[in-house]
Order: structure tokens, then sequence, then C-alpha cells
């Protein structure tokens, strides 16, 4: 029986996963839009910010910071305490690398370090993540994971913790076409990679329409979560279900709501854990003009993960920079 917290866990990886819904934004021509400077239906905008509810409540508002087409700045505002800028990451660039800087209140009205996060390109794809906390004024390796590419999708990603030489993971990614239909995850025994577990995907004709996911005992898989899908309009629905007591059970509710330029404005999840209830509600915010805060904030997961072709537009075929 899983725990809630290593479900919890492995919703978030979806989740992450799922976030290119909401920051893909199309590289276009900035004078590929219609006479009044709105973003051609189809075609991406830039996220400028979203505002965070809890049960109902405003708690926090986020707000992004451009030069150019480049991110240069997240800054987050607490509703509750009211005093401005709550947490801040800033983001350089140096070449093929991006270097995030994380930072938090001090208590004496200014901020300090808490973490740094860099991400190396090969191209367009990503090549390593480190993570990093600040302790005592030193960073030190929390996270590890490169990734190797398939025709530009992510084939394998293998992950160390708290900078230990060895991996602790990997896991392995398997297409038909272009639809991902199995991720494979890997514990590492210090000699060998041991699958544990395996994601799998279903669609109905572009759309996804299920993902399972199963432990290996021995030499059985056995289920123990599943997401299922549905659509109306521009809403997307996925719950998501626990294998307990030889039952499903729902635990989660979400609702993903687009607009007509294909840009997710609204999620709504809803928790129905015993003892955990809670509704968490995102509203974003975009303003034309392109930008990379998928590619810097995020993990390279979010290009290939087969669920920016249900929720986010394909861009419209016409000549434009990219």
């Amino acid at each position: 029986m899983k725990t809630k917290a290593l479900s919890h866990c492995l919703k978030m990886f979806i989740l992450l996963l799922l976030s290119s819904i909401v920051f893909s934004a199309c590289k276009k021509d900035e004078n590929d839009t219609q006479n009044n400077n709105d973003p051609i239906p189809g075609e991406g905008s830039r996220l400028s910010g979203w505002k965070y509810y809890e049960d109902g409540v405003f708690a926090t508002d986020v707000i992004l910071s451009y030069s150019g087409n480049k991110l240069v700045k997240v800054a987050y505002y607490d509703q509750f305490k009211n005093t401005g800028e709550d947490r801040i990451m800033t983001v350089e660039y140096q070449g093929n690398l991006v270097v995030v800087i994380d930072r938090w209140p001090d208590g004496n009205g200014g901020f300090a370090i808490d973490g740094k996060k860099t991400v190396e390109f090969s191209g367009n794809n990503v090549k390593e993540i480190l993570e990093y906390d600040y302790i005592n004024g030193n960073f030190q390796l929390d996270y590890q994971s490169t990734y190797t590419y398939i025709n530009d999708r992510i084939s394998e990603c293998v992950y160390h913790y708290g900078g230990n030489p060895a991996p602790n993971g990997k896991y392995v990614n398997k297409y038909l076409g272009s639809q991902l239909v199995l991720s494979e995850f890997y514990d590492f025994d210090g000699t060998n990679f041991i699958l544990s577990h395996r994601a799998k995907w279903q669609y109905d004709g572009d759309k996804i329409s299920l993902i399972e996911y199963q432990d290996k005992l021995d030499t059985l898989w056995m289920d123990y979560s599943k997401s299922e899908f549905s659509y109306q309009g521009n809403i997307v629905y996925m719950n998501d279900y626990e294998y307990t007591g030889n039952s499903w059970n729902l635990v989660y509710e979400t609702e993903i709501t687009i607009d007509a330029n294909g840009n997710t404005i609204m999620v709504v999840e809803r928790d129905h854990t015993p003892g955990w209830e809670e509704e968490i509600k995102i509203e974003f915010s975009y303003t034309n003009g392109s930008g990379n805060f998928e590619d810097v904030i995020l993990y390279p997961e979010d290009k290939s993960f087969p669920f920016i072709t249900p929720f986010k537009k394909k861009a419209q075929t016409r000549n434009r920079k990219r």
C-alpha cells in the first residue's frame, strides 16, 4: 500500500510535467499579430504571472519580469503579510548555462540566498540540471539530473540525490510515434538499475485518456494509482484514484481551463484525502511576447510530455522566427 506522501510525490512528478501546458510560450515573429496587436488565436503568449488561492482565500501573487525574451526575475508576494516581495528568484545567463538564484526574507528587511539551480543546454535541449542548497555560506549539491534524447524527445533521465557520485535511479521513456506510452522507473542498488514501477499512457486519438501507475512485486505488476481524463469545451478534467482496500478511491480532482489562444488560464485541484481535504486554485495571466520561463525554471520533461497535445493548441502553420 502506498503512503499519501509517496503517492503525492508521484502526482507532483506528473504535475511538474503537466506544467508545460501552463508555461509554454511559442517563439514567434513580433509582427505575427492581428491589427489590434493581440496574439493570433492558436499562438502562444508570454506568461506574466499567476495568483494562488487556498480554499478560496487569495494567498500568493507572482509577477514575472523579462529583458527582451529572457526571464530575469520571478517575485512572490504573500497576501497575508502584505509587506512587498516575499520571495525572489533571479535568472542569469552564461552561454549555454542558466543560473537561477532563490532568495527568501532574512528577517532583517533583506533577502538571503536559499538555493541555486543551474540548467545546461545542448542546443534547445536541457543536458543537465544541478540544484544546490545554501548552507553556512556555501552551495551544497542536493540534486543532479542528466538527460539523453531521441529525436528531441527524452529517452532517459538519470538522477542523483545529495551530491552522491553514484545515481539513485533513472527513468526511461518509450514512444509510439510521437506519443509517450510508457515510462519505466528504476532504483539503483549500487551495482545495477532495478525496475521498480512504471506509468502507462492511453490515448483517444491525440488526447490522453488514462495514465496507469504500477509497482513491480517480484514478477507481477500491481496497480496502485491511475489518472482518468475527460474533455468538455475549453476545460480538461483529470481525476486521480488510488487503489486501496481492493477498490479505486478518488483522491484528487483537477480542472484545467484554457483560453482561445490555447493558454492555460486556470487550474483547480481538489484534494479528497480524508484529513487533507482542500482546494487549490491558480489563475494565470499573459501578455504579448515570447519568453523562456519553462526552460529555466521547470524541467525538460515539459517539452515532450503528451499533455502538451490536448492542453496547448498547436501553433498555426506560417512563416515566423523561432
